[in-house]
């Protein structure tokens, strides 16, 4: 299936072919995506029908990479993604309190702490990280130009994915994303930690795309996408570590 964009800088869809035309020059089984961002080249390998380690210290980005690199069959059907809309399960309302006025309406905050609550109470922990790259990827697209710099819609240039509900963006993500997820017979691994100090045992290629760098640009993942990224890591608990991987 097509890979769900999700406005991640840095992100490399437009030059999968390059980079696939250099990789597939070497014969290699596992591909260890070291810095895995949006997950798009981890993706293609796994498309390509190698098994994948996909690495990141974001929690979103491990969030992306559990949902569709490691997880090859759960998907959300489209009845599950709306019920997710609901309100089941008691909101705890921390985005809308916390966040008012800054990012989303008050409505749209409202149905992310619903949203948030129905997640958090999946028991299938594939169908979990689902659920939840939908909802980062909703916010990227309900966001103008993508990031959480700013506050308020000065960016707002009325481009579909804006005037879009927040529900019907919510429900198109978890659709895309759902018909994302394959199987292609081999076993991946998402893992969540520091690249620098990670222990990778298997050998293969190794696809290193490290953060940009410059004193004089707003180039620094984290505070783009803080807003998304707690959100990741509200669900992962999971602190930077150094992960051996055997």
């Amino acid at each position: 299936g097509k890979y769900p964009s999700t406005r991640f800088m840095g992100s490399k869809a437009k030059l999968l072919t390059e980079i696939w035309g250099v990789a597939s020059q070497f014969k290699f089984d596992t591909a260890v995506d070291l810095f895995a961002g949006s997950g798009i080249v981890g993706y293609m390998f796994k498309a390509e029908g190698k098994s994948v380690i996909s690495n990141d210290y974001m929690a979103l980005s491990h969030v992306f990479a559990r949902a569709m690199l490691e997880n090859s069959s759960e998907k959300l059907s489209a009845n599950e993604a709306a019920a997710l809309l609901e309100p089941h399960h008691p909101s705890d309302g921390f985005v809308e309190n916390t966040f008012r006025g800054l990012y989303f309406s008050d409505d749209d905050n409202r149905l992310i702490d619903t949203v948030r609550a129905n997640i958090a109470a999946l028991k299938n922990p594939n169908k979990h990280a689902v659920a939840l790259s939908a909802l980062i990827r909703t916010c990227f697209k309900k966001r103008p130009r993508g990031i959480f710099t700013y506050v308020g819609h000065r960016y707002d240039d009325g481009r579909k994915d804006l005037v879009m509900t927040f529900r019907d963006q919510f429900l198109d993500a978890a659709g895309a994303i759902s018909q994302a997820v394959f199987d292609n017979g081999r076993v991946h691994r998402a893992h969540h930690g520091d690249a620098v100090s990670a222990d990778f045992g298997e050998s293969g290629l190794v696809y290193i795309d490290p953060p940009y760098y410059s004193p004089l640009s707003d180039n620094e993942y984290v505070r783009r996408y803080h807003f998304v990224e707690g959100l990741a890591r509200d669900w992962s608990g999971v602190e930077i570590q150094q992960h051996t991987l055997t």
